[in-house]
C-alpha cells in the first residue's frame, strides 16, 4: 500500500516539477524566446537533434539486439530525457515497462557509463581551451567536472550505506557483466564509444544553438558545469533500484539541474524537438508497416485467371 502511494506521489512530484518549471520561466517568456528564433537556427537545431537521437537509437539497438526500432526510439528518447530531468523517468509509462527488462537495464547502464566518460572528455577539452586563455571560469569548470561526479557518487553511497541495495555492490555486479559481455567484443565497444562521443558532441552543439537563438549572453565555461551535472543525474538514475522508487536524491539533483532559468529554457526547447522527432519516427514506422503489409497481402485470383 505504501509502495503504491509512494509511486503515485513520485509521479505527481514529476508533473508538479514540470509545471513549476514552466511557471517559473513564464509562458510569455518561452513564447517570446521561441518566436524570436531564426529559421536557420531552428533548422540547424532540428538537424542536430535528429542526428543525436538517431545515434542514440543505433546505440540502444546495438546494446539490445532483441528490441525493435520502435522500442529503441522510445528508450533513446527516454534515455535522453532522463539525462536531463530524472523525474521524467517516473512519469513515462514506457520507462515503467521497458526498464524492468534486465537486458535493457544492463545495456542502458553501459550506455550511461560511456556517456559520462564522453561528457567528461568533451567538457575537459572545452575547459582546457579556456585554461590556456587564462580564464578562471574554465579552470573552475575543469575542477567542477570531476568534483560533481565524486560528490554525487559519495552522496549515493552514504544514502545506501544501511540498505541491501548498496550502490557499491551494484556497481561491482554491473561491471562484472560489462567485462564478461562487452569487453570480449572490442569492435562493438569501440563503435559504442564513438557513437556516444558524437552524440554527446551533438548535445553540446544544441546548447550553443539554443543559447544563441535565445540571444542569451553565454560563457563557454558554463557548458562543462551544465553537462557534468545533467550527466551525473542520468548516471544516478540508471544506478537506482527502479523508476518507482522514492528518493530525495532525485528531487535534489533535479532541482540542482534546473536551477538556472536559461538552462531550463534550453532543456524544454530541446525536449520539445525530441518529442517531435519521436512522433515523426512513429508516423514513419506506421507508414512503412502499412506499405509492407500491402505488399505481402495475398492476391485473390479467379478460376479463369488460373486457366481452370
Amino acid at each position: 500500500m505504501m509502495k503504491r502511494i509512494g509511486k503515485y506521489f513520485y509521479q505527481f512530484a514529476g508533473v508538479g516539477l514540470l509545471l513549476w518549471l514552466i511557471w517559473g520561466i513564464g509562458i510569455n517568456a518561452i513564447w517570446d524566446a521561441v518566436s524570436n528564433v531564426s529559421v536557420t537556427s531552428l533548422v540547424l537545431l532540428c538537424f542536430i537533434g535528429v542526428l543525436s537521437l538517431c545515434l542514440r537509437m543505433i546505440k540502444v539497438s546495438l546494446l539490445n539486439s532483441n528490441l525493435t526500432w520502435r522500442d529503441s526510439s522510445e528508450i533513446a528518447l527516454i534515455s535522453r530525457i532522463g539525462a536531463q530531468i530524472s523525474m521524467f523517468l517516473s512519469i513515462a509509462p514506457v520507462a515503467q515497462k521497458r526498464f524492468r527488462q534486465a537486458s535493457v537495464l544492463n545495456g542502458l547502464l553501459v550506455d550511461r557509463v560511456l556517456e559520462v566518460l564522453a561528457t567528461l572528455v568533451i567538457a575537459l577539452l572545452f575547459s582546457l581551451l579556456l585554461i590556456f586563455k587564462h580564464d578562471w571560469i574554465g579552470v573552475f569548470s575543469a575542477i567542477f567536472s570531476f568534483q560533481i561526479i565524486v560528490f554525487f557518487l559519495f552522496l549515493r553511497v552514504k544514502i545506501r550505506k544501511f540498505s541491501r541495495f548498496n550502490i557499491v555492490h551494484k556497481i561491482v555486479e554491473q561491471l562484472d557483466r560489462f567485462t564478461s559481455t562487452f569487453l570480449k567484443e572490442k569492435k562493438l565497444l569501440l563503435r559504442l564509444s564513438a557513437l556516444t562521443f558524437v552524440a554527446t558532441l551533438c548535445d553540446f552543439l544544441c546548447v550553443f544553438i539554443v543559447f544563441g537563438a535565445l540571444g542569451v549572453e553565454f560563457h563557454f565555461g558554463y557548458i562543462p558545469i551544465i553537462w557534468a551535472v545533467s550527466s551525473t543525474v542520468g548516471m544516478i538514475t540508471f544506478l537506482n533500484v527502479g523508476p518507482s522508487e522514492i528518493s530525495w536524491v532525485y528531487l535534489f539533483t533535479t532541482l540542482v539541474n534546473v536551477s538556472s532559468v536559461y538552462t531550463s529554457a534550453m532543456i524544454l526547447i530541446t525536449r520539445f524537438f525530441d518529442i517531435v522527432v519521436l512522433l515523426m519516427t512513429y508516423i514513419g514506422i506506421a507508414i512503412v508497416k502499412s506499405l509492407s503489409e500491402e505488399r505481402i497481402k495475398p492476391v485473390l485470383t479467379s478460376p479463369s485467371d488460373n486457366g481452370i
